[in-house]
């Protein structure tokens, strides 16, 4: 995008300027931050030309589709206003935009990609938009960043800019409605409600989950994410990739514990075995959970009931024969569980922590993460 001179309108580079861009004139701001990304993956090589040309396409495919669709125009306008709570309805929409633009690409709409700290993600295969309602406003420049990917992307920056071009060209062809049709069309859309509605949610939140949850444990490495942040072990370990920087991120973010930190750090980083400092292990005897039957020997003692829960879960204890605590050992690794993980029903684990354990594990074995020996005292003999 340039101005009357021919420089680039620095407006486009902060959120602020593009809002007073997008203000004066949306219909125009869409055309300008479209052809900046075009522009870009052309510059860059971020895409040969016609990956480049078709993405330009794009925004203007799904306005068009909006276009030619009172019914999808009111649902995503009814959606993004948090009018309409009809997930498949919605589903069906944003699938219709994605066909338009020619990707054989499904649609899912999710929740376990907030846990991610990503709006949505693409393999190329499937594109999965994040439903929680501090996304839905947004959903539309989801999509948009997600499909250059499809096609091939690999710049963040310039995804963006497609993305946010797509929410601007979408809203414009919404707005190109009368507003009275567009309200009778919602009403007769109702608002998503009732019983039946929210039910039929449910099971396609159930179904979608497991989806990408699947998909991310048998491909990690294809996945792209939008909307991930989180600068701290990209800080730490600029030479690691983003996904692995990102899913150790979230580890951490529930692993409360100093010790639990390290340990986990030292798995993800395949670092190796580990023995206690004398503090740390002082430390451990004081907070475990030993049963009744206390013995000389081996002890296996649970610390889920300690700030160590996430850390140990369960480790052995060796005692002499005057039960003083001689030594400790445990095997640091992460169970895999997702066959029997059942989505929203009550006893199995939780769809938080299911998503934080099974992404954890697998793409620590894609990433080379090592399991290792923790030990003190008698306990590395074990090693």
């Amino acid at each position: 995008g340039t101005s009357a001179s021919g420089t680039l309108d620095t407006r486009l580079l902060s959120a602020e300027g593009r809002k007073e861009i997008k203000n004066q004139n949306k219909e125009l701001a869409g055309n300008v931050i479209n052809g900046v990304a075009f522009a870009g993956n052309v510059i860059t090589g971020n895409m040969n030309v016609d990956n480049a040309i078709a993405s330009f396409q794009d925004p203007y495919k799904m306005a068009e589709a909006i276009k030619n669709n009172p019914e999808l125009a009111a649902t995503l306008d009814a959606f993004t206003k948090g009018e309409f709570d009809n997930l498949p309805k919605t589903k069906e929409g944003l699938q219709t935009l994605a066909d338009a633009t020619g990707l054989k690409v499904d649609i899912l709409l999710t929740t376990v990609t907030n846990y991610l700290d990503a709006k949505g993600a693409t393999d190329k295969k499937l594109i999965a938009l994040d439903v929680n309602e501090q996304n839905r406003e947004d959903i539309a420049a989801t999509l948009g960043h997600e499909v250059p990917h499809v096609r091939g992307s690999t710049n963040e920056t310039l995804a963006d800019m497609s993305g946010y071009a797509t929410q601007l060209l979408s809203e414009v062809a919404i707005d190109s409605y009368d507003a009275t049709l567009l309200n009778s069309l919602k009403l007769e859309l109702g608002t998503g409600q009732d019983d039946a509605t929210q039910i039929a949610n449910q099971a396609l939140l159930s179904n979608d989950n497991l989806t990408l949850l699947n998909a991310l444990i048998d491909h990690p490495l294809e996945f792209y994410f939008d909307g991930y942040t989180d600068p701290r072990l990209n800080g730490i370990y600029p030479e690691q990739t983003t996904v692995k920087n990102m899913v150790g991120n979230i580890a951490l973010d529930h692993l409360p514990s100093t010790l639990g930190q390290k340990m986990f750090n030292r798995y993800w980083f395949a670092q190796g075995d580990y023995k206690l400092t004398e503090k740390e292990f002082q430390y451990l005897t004081q907070i475990a959970e030993f049963n009744e039957d206390k013995h000389a020997g081996i002890n296996v003692v649970s610390f889920y009931n300690t700030p160590e829960a996430r850390t140990f879960g369960r480790a052995t204890f060796y005692l002499d024969q005057n039960l003083k605590i001689v030594g400790f050992y445990d095997f640091y690794d992460f169970d895999i569980k997702v066959k029997s993980y059942v989505p929203f029903t009550k006893g199995g684990r939780s769809l938080k922590n299911e998503v934080i354990t099974d992404i954890t594990k697998v793409n620590g074995d894609a990433f080379d993460a090592k399991n290792f020996n923790v030990c003190y005292g008698i306990g590395c003999r074990k090693k």
